[in-house]
């Protein structure tokens, strides 16, 4: 109930935001049903993306309890070195930026307040962190993304 009250407010917000962009011969109704149905459907498509990250931070981060084998022991260790080097070829402020988001958790105005910059700066940098991160640790993604369909 609350996701769905939650997707109504949004397609209401965007139709204010965007009110002067109305055309006033269109069905209220029509677009209403549409834009709640568009919502819906990004909804559902984001939490099936949410779902497979959970799965795969289920099969890195086993629970405690559980004995990792040498193998995946091996892995993770490296991983975390390859990601460490990773992070520092990044230059200063694009690494600053990406462990104010991910370490300390701060949204993107938060980051741009504090270093007084804009939020176009924030979202760039963290892009090309991304991307390179990304690809500097690609070897690892194809590793578990195998570990992932062995399991299924």
């Amino acid at each position: 109930m609350d996701e769905s009250e939650e997707i109504v407010q949004e397609v209401f917000y965007r139709i204010w935001k965007n009110r002067e962009q109305l055309d006033e011969k269109q069905s209220v109704n029509g677009y209403l049903f549409t834009a709640v149905k568009n919502t819906c459907f990004n909804t559902m498509e984001h939490q099936k993306v949410q779902d497979q990250y959970a799965a795969l931070l289920q099969t890195v981060y086993k629970p405690s309890g559980v004995d990792f084998s040498a193998h995946e022991s091996f892995v993770a260790e490296e991983l975390e070195k390859d990601f460490q080097r990773a992070l520092e070829h990044l230059p200063p402020e694009c690494r600053k930026i990406f462990e104010m988001s991910r370490f300390e958790g701060l949204k993107y105005q938060e980051i741009a307040e504090r270093l007084n910059i804009s939020i176009k700066t924030v979202e760039t940098q963290m892009v090309r962190a991304l991307s390179k991160i990304r690809l500097d640790l690609k070897d690892y993604l194809t590793l578990l993304i195998i570990t992932l369909l062995n399991q299924n």
